[in-house]
């Protein structure tokens, strides 16, 4: 039974963003675009203009600063920032440069910092004009200054700076925003890569499959980018016959036995490369030297049996149907000698019921006083309950799990039901393995 909780592997995750570096840096490349364009073709340019002022007793009274002058300062600098977000303030200075702009808009653009541990005072505007900018800074230190001595009743502020027109913007700075944008976009593309890759529930290695099932692995099938690929029966030694010798040897356990003939294979869904893995499974065997029966129990899905040249006329369906004997559908196949075929026939409806006859048992008794090795292709478990019913009738089960495919509450739930049955469980095989996954 599988973990409840899914272990991130950090090495294979950060093998997977190396695998996707073109996408990290199309990401990035596409960020610094859109940035770049952004900044240089629609973003409006913002300026920056300050007026800076002193608070004190009147002008001639800056030599006599003391401790408490400071404190008083500070007071007033907290009593200014609030007078000029007073409507009162806004309104005279709105009216005066006949801006277009509401209390909101000026409060956002005006900001009054205070220079820690002086009595000065900065008024810091934001505008997309700079001569505006200028201007409003200007005229509120103005205002200010008039206020004073009317909320206040002295002069006790002074501008020391007045605000000049300032022609660089503080932004957009388009240097920094297409690195910003390039940042962002590889950390975006790597974020969705990372959630993808927690989130997937999908088979991606051999301890995966061995932790779900609790059994063997028996091999892996390379991922080809042809429909079928079947091994080809000559003398030469390709990838194909390596991957399934290796298997036959993982089996050895199974086969060895005089007593285990009967081979039941079978997968969690459709679409796992089950037939071919089957053809060549077959034919591995056959190439050993061992006479070989392939019966085609899917009745669903038949295995296309164009890659061994015979006849789907005849087939199961015909002696589950009681209308020919066994050896009246058996087919040699021109690949292999040792190789025998009976086809899946015409579709039968209820196939279940069926398998569950004492025929289908009479059929694997003959088959195995002539036969080495008997395959059966099974339908797949989580579909239909006619492997359940087959596995009764066989001596091991062989699971097959498609890499990047087959989910791993399907593969737990699929041996879960094989379990139940309390048939041998030979291992799985896991199909379409690309290489640069880690696999030889």
């Amino acid at each position: 039974m599988k973990n409840t909780y899914k272990e991130i592997d950090v090495i294979k995750m950060i093998k997977s963003l190396f695998r996707l570096w073109w996408l990290i840096l199309l990401f990035g490349i596409s960020g610094s675009a859109i940035s770049y364009y952004y900044s240089s073709n629609i973003a409006d340019p913002i300026y920056v203009s300050n007026t800076v002022v002193f608070i004190g007793k009147d002008p001639n009274s800056i030599a006599e600063f003391n401790y408490v002058n400071l404190e008083i300062g500070a007071l007033l600098i907290s009593d200014y920032r609030e007078l000029i977000n007073t409507r009162q303030v806004i309104k005279e200075v709105i009216g005066i440069l006949d801006l277009e702009m509401s209390s909101k808009e000026f409060r956002d653009s005006v900001k009054v910092n205070s220079m820690d541990g002086t009595r000065f005072m900065n008024i810091v505007v934001t505008h997309e004009d700079p001569e505006t900018a200028a201007a409003i800074s200007n005229e509120v230190s103005d205002v200010l200054v008039s206020k004073a001595v009317e909320v206040i009743g002295t002069k006790n502020i002074q501008i020391i700076d007045r605000a000049v027109v300032n022609k660089d913007p503080v932004k957009p700075i388009v240097i920094i925003d297409t690195l910003v944008g390039g940042l962002l976009g590889g950390m975006i593309i790597i974020y969705i890569i990372f959630i993808k890759y927690s989130l997937d529930n999908k088979i991606r290695s051999s301890e995966m499959v061995i932790d779900i099932t609790g059994s063997a692995v028996l091999g892996i099938t390379a991922f080809s980018k042809k429909k079928s690929t079947t091994i080809i029966n000559d003398s030469r030694k390709s990838k194909l016959d390596e991957q399934y010798n290796f298997i036959m040897y993982n089996m050895h356990k199974f086969y060895s036995n005089d007593q285990n003939k009967v081979l039941l294979i079978t997968s969690p869904k459709r679409h796992v490369g089950k037939f071919d893995v089957i053809s060549n499974l077959a034919l591995s065997f056959a190439k050993s030297g061992k006479k070989i029966l392939l019966i085609d129990g899917d009745f669903k899905n038949p295995i296309d049996q164009r890659f061994f040249d015979l006849s789907c006329k005849i087939g199961l369906s015909d002696i589950l149907k009681g209308r020919r004997d066994l050896f009246d559908v058996i087919q040699k196949t021109p690949v292999n000698k040792n190789l025998n075929v009976i086809t899946s026939g015409y579709k039968l409806l209820n196939s279940t019921n069926a398998f569950e006859k004492e025929l289908m048992n009479s059929i694997i008794i003959q088959a195995r006083l002539k036969y080495d090795v008997v395959i059966i292709n099974s339908p797949p478990v989580l579909l239909y309950p006619d492997a359940l019913v087959l596995s009764k009738l066989s001596d091991g089960i062989v699971n097959i799990a498609a890499y990047g495919k087959t989910k791993e509450d399907d593969l737990d739930e699929t041996f879960n039901r094989l379990k139940n049955t309390h048939t041998n469980i030979v291992g799985t095989i896991i199909s379409g393995v690309k290489k640069h996954h880690g696999y030889n």
